[in-house]
């Protein structure tokens, strides 16, 4: 005997992605009972996401710079190269 496919209840809506700015919610559902012998399957989608509302703005502090390393060995021995250094973000 053929039996449809039967998608369980949604799941609640996720808490939000962010805390501020902009974030995602989303929500599940499984199949609960598969399609047997014909009979209709499940095509519908197993998830939703959509917007979170009514986020505050993020608070944007500008980014603050380590020191400088040390330049690194010349990447030739003659006849020009480079020397690198780097610093990284610090807050």
């Amino acid at each position: 005997e053929s039996k449809d496919c039967a998608l369980s209840r949604w799941s609640d809506w996720s808490k939000c992605s962010s805390d501020c700015g902009q974030g995602l919610q989303t929500r599940s559902r499984y199949v609960a009972i598969p399609a047997v012998e014909g009979g209709m399957s499940c095509n519908d989608p197993l998830e939703e996401t959509r917007p979170c509302e009514d986020l505050p703005e993020c608070d944007h502090a500008d980014c603050e710079w380590g020191e400088w390393s040390r330049f690194g060995v010349c990447s030739q021995s003659c006849g020009g190269g480079f020397r690198a250094r780097n610093r990284t973000v610090t807050q």
